[in-house]
């Protein structure tokens, strides 16, 4: 059974599977109406390609955890899903998947970004070798949805937006389908509090949480405004309280991540929001303290800088991109835009947070190297 599922998209094709004699069917002994409407769903996080940015590993074995931030995606996808179904997490840059985990499940949902491709395809391989469906969404296949044909299912685009519809076929029978969220039209504020006990906390060096998603640049490099658009949308004050709320009676403390893409992209929203931020720390005596990623013209803005001071962030991740532009090169919005690189290193005489980092983007014909500094 083929579903597509989309505001007057355009069906994307899925790839025939590959003749498998050798596939397990490990018969569930379950009530089949009790898979469907109550299914067991193994959230998988692949691997890390061991030379990417994101391995950390070396960082990871020196602190005394396993890797650098649990799956924000995967436990806001566990809360989007029907409080009837029962979800396992496994973080494979964490722990080992068992086949008794494969053959628990159900359903088996997985995907993430490009550097965990090769073992996605990996675990899509692995799951029907024992008989189970695979659910694939996250960046990667959103962008590239054609080569994920061996997948049961691929959920494309922001998950808010397009679960539900998943949800519906998965309920009545469907085997295969091909699902896609409309672009940049998801309501964040909507968006429940991700499933954080669903993590072990202890294999992290922080937990990660979401303000807003999409930024204003266009650098031509990135795909954020791809995946989320231009137009940042932000979640509700109360909206974010709550999920700190959540994690602060679950007793964590420490390091708390803004995962956005560009914090500041909707300055209005993050200006609202940083003073409700200051009051929740100082009446608990700021059990967290944050991280973040933010474009260059944060400089530009000393109250803005004072207010994350005083909400206590204390590290921020800047991307620095196309400093100096050469005259022949069309105007574009870059994150860093003509010379706000020197200015911005000059500019403010009180840091605003202890641990500044720098993603350098040296833009060379057909080739794109980004070392961090």
């Amino acid at each position: 059974m083929n579903i597509h599922l989309g505001a007057a998209k355009k069906a994307l094709p899925i790839a025939p599977a590959n003749p498998q004699p050798d596939r397990m069917d490990t018969g569930s002994e379950r009530d089949p109406s009790k898979i469907l409407t109550a299914p067991n769903v193994l959230m998988v996080f692949p691997k890390f390609n061991s030379h990417s940015f994101w391995n950390l590993q070396e960082v990871c074995d020196i602190i005394g955890v396993r890797c650098p931030a649990p799956p924000l995606g995967l436990i806001t996808v566990a809360a989007l899903l029907p409080p009837a179904w029962n979800i396992r997490l496994i973080n494979r840059n964490a722990e080992e998947l068992s086949e008794a985990d494969i053959d628990w499940a159900d359903m088996v949902m997985t995907g993430g970004m490009f550097p965990q491709q090769a073992d996605t395809f990996v675990l899509i391989k692995l799951c029907h070798s024992r008989g189970k469906p695979v659910v694939v969404g996250g960046p990667a296949p959103t962008s590239s949805p054609q080569i994920y044909g061996e997948a049961d299912f691929l959920v494309l685009g922001e998950a808010e937006g397009v679960i539900d519809q998943f949800i519906a076929a998965w309920s009545t029978g469907a085997k295969k389908g091909v699902f896609e969220a409309e672009k940049f039209q998801v309501d964040v504020s909507k968006s429940p509090i991700p499933r954080f006990d669903l993590l072990k906390r202890e294999h992290y060096i922080y937990i990660g949480v979401q303000f807003s998603r999409g930024c204003p640049f266009n650098c031509e490099f990135c795909d954020i405004i791809e995946l989320y658009g231009r137009v940042p949308r932000a979640k509700t004050n109360e909206q974010m309280l709550a999920e700190l709320d959540t994690l602060y009676r679950m007793g964590h403390r420490g390091h708390v991540d803004f995962v956005d893409d560009n914090l500041i992209g909707n300055k209005k929203a993050l200006k609202r929001f940083l003073p409700e931020l200051h009051r929740w720390q100082q009446e608990r005596n700021y059990p967290f303290k944050f991280s973040t990623e933010a474009s260059m013209n944060l400089t530009d803005d000393a109250q803005l800088l004072k207010m994350m001071r005083d909400a206590n962030f204390f590290a921020l991740f800047v991307g620095i991109e196309s400093p100096i532009r050469k005259p022949s090169l069309p105007p574009r919005r870059s994150k860093t835009p003509g010379a706000a690189l020197p200015i911005a290193c000059t500019k403010s005489t009180e840091p605003a947070c202890s641990l500044p980092r720098g993603s350098l983007s040296v833009l060379i014909p057909k080739r794109t190297v980004s070392p961090t500094i």
